[in-house]
């Protein structure tokens, strides 16, 4: 039983070592990183590196670690990113929440897995605050990234936050999952880029906020790498999609580009058992993709 307050990291396993077996349990982590108010771009509302301010701090900041476990802990408002594993293989975190309460350097990402594979996020909470969105992290509950693989992401609930799969992540299955929006977008949608395959999501409910997203993906960490679509062969299964916000380019799914010059393709992917209500537009568009609805 642990509280930690006011530091920039929580606990850390640095690079250039490796892990085996470590357990925290019972932790409380708040107000990580740094919180001087007075540094330029304190209240952008996207991700700026040090020294801009908001988005310094780690909570959970684990590289190379195996075998780890993380059991029913909390973190609030922790900078960068409350739960932050890098190059984990089985790791579990189970009955654990992240909070961005805040604006300045509030947490951008919530459980963010970086190059992650055999393991397991379950009944677990994310929760963004419904502030000032001009001067607060646009935040990510889940984010896979940087061939995250063959991981379970299970049993969540994700308030004003998106989902987020990049960078070649695939054969992920993430079931369970009931998303609130409160009626913005951006702020609860699933967001899939850069040739991240044979994903399964399975009963999610989203209300208020948009729906699936295939993305562009021209990747500034992957200099010279030409990703060519967004992802093939992800399953969404049973889904339940209500109240999408009215708006420009809003709608159950969409492709988007994101201003990159990549002229990539939304791939193919597949729909089986979607009810939707009082969404105005099914399929939003402005480059290629097949999209299979069942």
């Amino acid at each position: 039983n642990l509280k930690i307050q006011y530091y920039q990291m929580g606990f850390i396993a640095p690079s250039g070592n490796s892990y085996d077996g470590l357990l925290f349990k019972n932790i409380i982590m708040n107000e990580l990183g740094n919180w001087d108010a007075s540094n330029p771009g304190w209240d952008l509302p996207f991700s700026a590196a040090p020294p801009a301010g908001n988005l310094s701090g780690q909570g959970f900041y684990l590289i190379d670690t195996n075998n780890t476990i993380i059991l029913n802990s909390s973190v609030y408002d922790a900078g960068a990113a409350a739960y932050f594993p890098i190059r984990a293989d089985n790791l579990l975190i189970d009955y654990c929440e992240a909070y961005s309460t805040r604006t300045g350097n509030a947490s951008d990402y919530l459980f963010d897995f970086v190059t992650v594979t055999n393991s397991t996020l379950s009944n677990y909470y994310a929760y963004r605050e419904d502030l000032d969105t001009s001067k607060m992290h646009l935040s990510r509950s889940v984010m896979l990234q940087l061939q995250s693989n063959d991981n379970t992401i299970m049993n969540g609930t994700h308030v004003n936050l998106r989902t987020q799969l990049e960078v070649q992540s695939s054969r992920n299955v993430l079931k369970n999952i009931n998303v609130i929006g409160n009626g913005q977008a951006n702020q609860g949608n699933i967001q899939i880029s850069g040739e991240s395959n044979d994903n399964i999501f399975l009963d999610w409910t989203i209300d208020g906020t948009e729906g699936i997203q295939f993305l562009g993906a021209n990747d500034t960490r992957q200099p010279g790498v030409s990703h060519v679509y967004s992802g093939n062969n992800n399953y969404f299964i049973n889904f339940v999609i209500t109240n999408v916000p009215v708006g420009t380019g809003n709608a159950i799914f969409s492709y988007h580009r994101l201003g990159f010059s990549d002229p990539d393709d939304g791939g193919t992917n597949y729909v089986i058992g979607l009810t939707a209500d009082n969404c105005i537009t099914l399929v939003n568009t402005n480059r290629t993709g097949t999209l299979h609805i069942y």
